[in-house]
């Protein structure tokens, strides 16, 4: 839903594109609806029929996404007791969606980078490679290409994946749709006295930062509707707007703290121009992680809610700057 320039351009691409075998890198903050974009791709596409099965990696124990991926024989690791189709498996024909392929292990990248260039992928447990006739679409919410610039991302595997790039702008960006995703979102949850918002209403929602996107701003008009009951909705029938911009109370400190760091390091070290970025980076992080650590008393899930981070990338950091058990 929307008529903004950004947005066309995005339906535009998945027009062309949804017809051929491409591989897809669909990008964009959360909330913004890349698991849509991938959805509308299979749904056009002449693999339709077949199955399309969406993934996070991230979201499962490291220690089984190979099997999850490409499935295992019987006695592959303790408790497999019979073989198991993985994922590429299941989709023959159709597509997978790899959510957030950005946190994916780099060791499970290069078997992924075979399955793309040689079309063929092996079971865990197994010798012989199996065929597989998938199409595969990526998602991420990370600048993928600073991965790659830090190492942490294949870059072979980045051109692959990225066929055709579709880049899906936050809302503060399309602003423009805002009235008409509010009319869509209250049809959908059955509002259609409410679908006429005020022109001043929708200013207000304008000016807000979204920073949750359009899943935020769905969650809003669903909490509207039920707190306006059957009267036109109004600006206080929607949650409170967090404004990333307030100034945390030490701030000032720590600014002054990172400058005199920065200044230091500069002045110190000449020779590592350049490297002031990954030298703070590593000066900076073991302590902030061990201190959410300590927080979520030793819970890695945890913790990386508490960094505000995917706990695959916590436990990357972790193995990086040796803090693991």
């Amino acid at each position: 839903v929307g008529s903004s320039a950004a947005i066309q351009q995005a339906f535009r691409q998945i027009a062309l594109v949804a017809s051929s075998n491409l591989s897809v890198l669909i990008t964009g903050e959360t909330g913004t609806g890349k698991e849509l974009v991938a959805e509308a791709i299979h749904r056009h596409s002449p693999r339709a029929d077949r199955p399309y099965l969406p993934i996070a990696p991230v979201a499962l124990n490291e220690d089984l996404i190979e099997s999850e991926l490409f499935g295992h024989v019987r006695g592959a690791f303790t408790g497999a007791n019979e073989d198991r189709a993985g994922l590429f498996e299941q989709a023959v024909g159709g597509t997978i969606l790899l959510d957030e392929i950005g946190e994916l292990p780099l060791g499970l990248q290069a078997k992924l980078l075979r399955v793309l260039e040689q079309g063929e992928y092996t079971r865990v447990g197994e010798v012989i490679p199996r065929r597989c006739d998938v199409r595969m679409l990526a998602a991420t919410n990370c600048e993928l290409h600073r991965a790659v610039s830090d190492g942490r991302f294949r870059e072979d595997l980045y051109w692959r994946l990225n066929g055709m790039h579709i880049h899906l702008p936050p809302l503060r960006e399309r602003v423009e749709d805002i009235g008409p995703l509010c009319d869509y979102f209250l049809e959908c949850f059955g509002n259609r006295a409410h679908t006429l918002l005020a022109p001043e209403l929708i200013e207000q929602l304008a000016a807000r930062p979204w920073y949750g996107n359009v899943r935020e701003l769905r969650n809003a008009i669903g909490h509207a509707a039920v707190m306006a009951g059957d009267r036109p909705l109004e600006i206080d029938d929607f949650p409170i707007s967090h404004d990333r911009s307030t100034t945390p109370k030490n701030s000032h400190s720590l600014q002054s703290s990172v400058l005199a760091w920065a200044e230091a390091t500069v002045s110190d070290a000449l020779e590592d121009a350049g490297q002031l970025h990954a030298q703070f980076m590593a000066a900076s992080e073991p302590t902030l992680f061990r201190f959410a650590l300590e927080q979520a008393a030793g819970n890695r899930v945890n913790a990386a809610d508490l960094l505000g981070i995917h706990r695959g990338t916590l436990r990357e950091k972790m193995r990086q700057y040796g803090l693991e058990d």
